[in-house]
């Protein structure tokens, strides 16, 4: 059987560089998104979702399948667990988070 997966498209009026700042940037996902992605972005390597409480929570971890800065824009979701915190969580937060980042991007190019 195969698990659930998550993909959603968005158009967003930035040059690639800004996006894939705004996507990895702690200093711009904390205005969004309230966390940091701590990672070195390299295939293969570990990421952290981390809030930026105090205590530095983490929230979600995974694995960096590829990365082409700034060309390899597309974050996937693969073999997720049906019903579980994660396919929910990316189901319905990540459109409200990337509607955040675009609004940023969208409004810091039209100055």
């Amino acid at each position: 059987m195969t698990k659930p997966q998550f993909v959603y498209v968005i158009y967003i009026k930035a040059t690639p560089e800004a996006i894939w700042g705004g996507l990895l940037d702690p200093a711009m996902t904390r205005k969004y998104w309230m966390h940091d992605n701590i990672s070195d972005r390299k295939a293969g390597s570990p990421w952290t979702h981390a809030r930026n409480d105090a205590a530095g929570t983490v929230d979600i971890v995974g694995t960096v399948i590829e990365s082409t800065p700034p060309k390899r824009l597309t974050v996937s979701h693969t073999d997720l667990e049906p019903d579980s915190t994660m396919l929910h969580s990316v189901s319905f937060d990540w459109p409200a988070l990337m509607s955040g980042l675009k609004t940023l991007l969208e409004r810091a190019s039209a100055t």
